[in-house]
Formats: structure tokens, sequence, C-alpha cells
């Protein structure tokens, strides 16, 4: 006599099969989020480094945008009506700008790269997806970056990289953007 599955027993390697599989899409979703959010770190610091490098080159005052409102990063250059988009957050975001002086949550802040490249240094907090913190802290003077997850090292890295070079000016979105 020919033995064979249970309805009982098909339903129950169906059911483990459905755990499984779904554990591995929850896997696979995590991955893929952290990812972007790396990706979107690797923009942010190539954004930097591209209008501080514009700046050097052309011998010309460039400015970063932070669009915190908008969710966008972009690139005032000189003699242009409008700034050039480089980076467009959509699942994550930017928390706020920090200098050694002040902190902006909202509106637009403008980030001056003299001639030279040279910037006040400040401090990106950049939430991802799911809810992962991470700051990005920019030296002023060399374009060096800094990253990390604690709150309480921004402000000591902050002040001990602070300059006498000109300081952020926060913009509000009704104004424009400042290009003079």
């Amino acid at each position: 006599m020919k033995r064979a599955f249970t309805l009982i027993e098909t339903a129950a390697v169906i059911a483990i099969l459905a755990l499984l599989s779904g554990s591995v899409v929850l896997s696979l979703a995590h991955t893929v989020s952290r990812h972007r959010f790396e990706a979107l770190c690797q923009q942010l610091q190539e954004a930097d480094g591209l209008v501080r490098g514009a700046a050097r080159q052309s011998g010309v005052r460039q400015q970063l945008i932070f669009d915190l409102d908008g969710g966008a990063v972009m690139w005032q250059q000189p003699g242009e009506s409008s700034p050039l988009r480089m980076v467009q957050l959509s699942q994550s975001k930017i928390l706020q700008v920090v200098t050694a002086d002040q902190a902006f949550q909202t509106g637009s802040v403008t980030v001056d790269c003299s001639p030279n490249g040279f910037s006040e240094s400040y401090a990106l907090q950049i939430e991802s997806s799911s809810h992962q913190l991470k700051w990005m802290i920019v030296a002023g003077l060399s374009g060096q970056l800094y990253w990390t997850t604690h709150d309480t090292q921004v402000d000591q890295i902050l002040q001990s990289l602070q300059s006498r070079l000109p300081r952020l000016s926060a913009v509000q979105p009704e104004q424009g953007y400042d290009a003079d």
C-alpha cells in the first residue's frame, strides 16, 4: 500500500516554507535599505568634495546648499540663476546641519566655499528610512570627513575644528537662494 502525505502534513510544510521565505525577504529588505543609506552618505561626501574642488579649480567662491525642507543638496555656481541639484533625498533625510555656533533643522542652509576650497566646519545628521542616525562631520579647512553615530562627539569635533572663516548662513525658503 502506498503511503501519501496527508493534508495536514502538506499544510505544515507550506507554512514552514512561507515563514522561511518571509524571513529571507525581510533580511534582503534590510540589506537594500542599508546599502541605499550608505550610497546616500557617499553622495553627500562627493557633493562636498566636488564643490570644494570646483572652488579651487576656478578660483571663485562656490556654495553648497542643503534644503532641509525639500530634501535636496544643491550647488550654486557663480553667474548661474538657479542652483544645480546634486542629491535628492527620497527615503532618507538630513535632520539638521550643525556648526560650532548654530544648529539648523528647517529651511535652507548655505555653506560658502572660498576660492581656496575652504569653508566653515559643519556636520550633517542623516536619518535613513529605517531610522538609523549617522553624523557626517566636515573639516572646513581640509575637507576631511569624520563619521560618527554619537551625538556627544559632534560638538567636541566641531569645537576643535572651528575656524575664523565665514559662517554658515540660514536662508529662508520664501526668500530664495543667496547667490551673491
